[in-house]
C-alpha cells in the first residue's frame, strides 16, 4: 500500500502543482475522525490560516478486508482513489481558500484516468470494474461510519 501510495504522490507532483507543502499520513485505523468529528476513510485539513500547513489523512486498517472482498488492486484502487479526492479539496483550497464536495468524485476519477489506473480501453474491462466496485465499497465503509 505504502509504495503505491508514494507512486501516485509521486507521480502527482509531476502533473499538478503544490505550492503549499501537504503531508500525506496513513494511519493503521479502518477511519480517521475529522474536525468536526465525523468518522471517514479519508481527510483533508484545510486551515483559514495559509501559514498553517494543511495535511491528509488516509485510514489503512480497513485494507485487508477489501483485498479479500475485492483483490489487491480494488484494495490499492480504493485508497488511491481517497488521496486523489482528496488532493481535488487540497485543489480547491489552494485556488479558493476553501473547499466542497460537489464534482470532486468525478475530478477524483479524472485524476485516476490519467494516471492510468482506470482504464476505459481494457479489453475486459476488469480494472475499470475493480476500481468502480472500490470506490462502492469506499463509499459504503464511510457511509456505515457516519451511521455509528
Amino acid at each position: 500500500m505504502r509504495v503505491a501510495i508514494i507512486a501516485f504522490a509521486r507521480w502527482l507532483r509531476g502533473q499538478y502543482e503544490f505550492p503549499i507543502r501537504v503531508p500525506v499520513y496513513l494511519l493503521p485505523g479502518e477511519q480517521v475522525k475529522t474536525c468536526d468529528g465525523q468518522l471517514v476513510s479519508a481527510s483533508f485539513f484545510g486551515p483559514y490560516d495559509r501559514t498553517v500547513e494543511p495535511y491528509i489523512r488516509i485510514a489503512t486498517g480497513e485494507y485487508s478486508r477489501i483485498e479479500v472482498e475485492y483483490g489487491r488492486d480494488g484494495a490499492i484502487g480504493c485508497h488511491l482513489m481517497s488521496l486523489a479526492h482528496e488532493i481535488v479539496h487540497y485543489r480547491q483550497w489552494i485556488e479558493t481558500g476553501d473547499f466542497w464536495e460537489a464534482g470532486v468524485v468525478r475530478r477524483a476519477e479524472t485524476i485516476m484516468r490519467r494516471y492510468g489506473w482506470v482504464r476505459g480501453d481494457d479489453d475486459d474491462g476488469g480494472s475499470e470494474r475493480r476500481v468502480s466496485r472500490a470506490r462502492r465499497r469506499g463509499r459504503a465503509i464511510r457511509a456505515a461510519a457516519s451511521r455509528r
